[in-house]
């Protein structure tokens, strides 16, 4: 399947096949161009400059944690990659935490935020959200929106306001007419 491998010549293979053959000594492992010294450092620099998550690999802490474990004499200075890689979780936890802030009843959006962070976050915020919903007093309001969003998202178009018009009416429009749509579920 992968191959042909020859000796002192580049492959590239998945990376559970890459660590067997290094544990197996049969290999060294080039290190992805995101785990260097220069790359981290300039997602650390924008983690701390910007308000939003850094766009990394979705699975960068559980490939460079391993990486480190069994190929870290591969890797050029390890243990400055292992601090920048410290200092990256750090930054993007606490925006993590400031973001909790912005949960709602509607939705959370978290934009490249690793798979390893939103399973840490995953139980907290399921319940903290059904929490939220039940005491959203106006919840049919929102799940009309949603329905009416994905049942129909023309009409939910055609509800923007036209050029010119007043922002205010189109705001009383919007929720008269979710509140119509509402209507119209439950007589269904």
């Amino acid at each position: 399947m992968y191959g042909p491998l020859h000796a002192a010549r580049r492959a590239t293979v998945p990376l559970w096949l890459a660590i067997h053959l290094k544990k197996k000594r049969k290999c060294h492992i080039d290190p992805p161009a995101w785990l260097s010294v220069t790359a981290l450092e300039e997602t650390l620099r924008a983690e701390l400059t910007d308000g939003a998550f850094s766009p990394v690999p979705h699975d960068y802490l559980e490939v460079s944690k391993v990486l480190l474990e069994i190929a870290s004499d591969d890797i050029p200075t390890p243990d400055t990659i292992r601090l920048l890689l410290k200092s990256i979780r750090e930054a993007r936890q606490s925006k993590i935490r400031l973001g909790l802030a912005a949960l709602n009843p509607s939705h959370l959006q978290m934009p490249h935020a690793s798979s390893l962070e939103l399973n840490e976050l995953r139980g907290f915020f399921t319940i903290a959200h059904k929490r939220l919903v039940m005491l959203d007093p106006e919840r049919e309001l929102h799940q009309a929106i949603d329905g009416m969003w994905q049942m129909d998202p023309n009409k939910a178009l055609n509800l923007a306001p036209e050029e010119g018009e007043d922002q205010g009416g189109e705001e009383n429009r919007l929720v008269e007419a979710m509140r119509q749509h509402l209507l119209e579920q439950q007589q269904n």
